[in-house]
């Protein structure tokens, strides 16, 4: 597989990235929590930028013409972006309240903290040789799964729709 067939991947996840700084410009002031929007925010670019930059990393590595496999060092250094992606998204759900952290959607949790591991597992897995197949496989899957997360949490900001105040009525 050519390392510059991810280009599509780099180009949706720029799309949503950007789409997400539309969403913050026209639900400034919203009334919703500040840090629950910010965690939200902040994890959407993080996986979207992992994709982005993540599927980077073939043509980067093939451009230093090393005599070494591209996709088995592609895909060790998207399992070390995979790792930062959890421990980031684990840090920032500690800076939230009990509170706010009862208010995010178990599923999603689930997805960021079982399947980035997944693909970590994956990864080096096939990469001792314990899995069959290519490395393109886990890479590309790895990558996609970074989109799914992002997309689910750019829907989940833009449909969420604060709940107004009994004041306001």
């Amino acid at each position: 597989m050519d390392p510059a067939a991810t280009a599509t991947i780099t180009e949706f996840a720029i799309v949503i990235a950007g789409f997400s700084g539309l969403v913050l410009a026209l639900g400034q002031g919203s009334g919703q929590s500040d840090s629950i929007a910010k965690f939200r925010i902040v994890t959407m670019l993080l996986f979207a930028f992992s994709a982005a930059f993540g599927s980077l990393i073939p043509t980067i590595v093939q451009s230093f013409t090393l005599d070494i496999e591209v996709w088995e060092i592609s895909c060790f250094w998207l399992a070390m972006i995979l790792a930062a992606n959890v421990a980031v998204t684990f840090l920032l759900m500690r800076r939230l309240t009990h509170k706010e952290r009862s208010e995010l959607k178990r599923w999603m949790i689930a997805m960021v903290f079982v399947g980035n591991p997944t693909f970590i597992i994956w990864i080096f897995l096939n990469l001792i040789g314990f899995v069959p197949g290519t490395p393109t496989a886990p890479f590309i899957s790895a990558l996609i799964w970074q989109l799914v997360l992002s997309s689910l949490l750019f829907v989940r900001l833009v449909l969420n729709r604060p709940k107004e105040s009994p004041i306001n009525e």
